[in-house]
């Protein structure tokens, strides 16, 4: 919950993790909706859990390989400018 999301927006809107709250949780706009919000959450519990999930499995490419991963990487004569594409990638793509 955030009492300036028209700053957020304007600031962060270009990140990624702002449209991906949405889709994994809620946002309350309002302490007074807060509990009915909670209520939903929790009522669709396995809903979330599964977007979870997914976005995880889209985001994060390299589980359980990450090292691998980042030896990879840094064996490579660009790595630098590799890896930050690679973030780059996942915050505003």
């Amino acid at each position: 919950m955030s009492s300036n999301e028209k700053f957020i927006k304007r600031d962060l809107g270009d990140l990624k993790f702002f449209e991906y709250r949405n889709k994994i949780g809620k946002v309350s706009f309002d302490l007074r909706n807060l509990h009915r919000d909670i209520e939903c959450l929790l009522l669709k519990k396995p809903i979330y859990k599964l977007r979870i999930t997914q976005l995880r499995d889209k985001l994060i490419y390299n589980i359980g390989k990450s090292e691998s991963f980042l030896l990879n990487l840094i064996n490579k004569e660009d790595w630098l400018e590799n890896f930050r594409n690679c973030y780059k990638a996942l915050l505003f793509e």
